[in-house]
């Protein structure tokens, strides 16, 4: 895989994790409410993707979606 596909794909990860954690800290400090960081739950999803390496695609997507 070449560096810059790498590091692409990486920066596109990480901002929007880092997007997603200051939603969800916006939302805890709003509502007063710290039950609102398991939202936080929903970025597992991203790491798991993240770190499957140079495995196949996922074929979730359909025909449509994945080349």
């Amino acid at each position: 895989m070449a560096p810059i596909v790498l590091f692409n794909a990486l920066a596109t990860r990480l901002l929007f994790g880092l997007y997603s954690l200051v939603g969800f800290w916006r939302v805890t400090e709003v509502k007063r409410d710290p039950r609102f960081w398991m939202l936080v739950l929903l970025l597992f999803p991203l790491l798991l993707e993240t770190n499957k390496g140079k495995q196949k695609l996922w074929k979730w997507g359909g025909g449509g979606i994945n080349p």
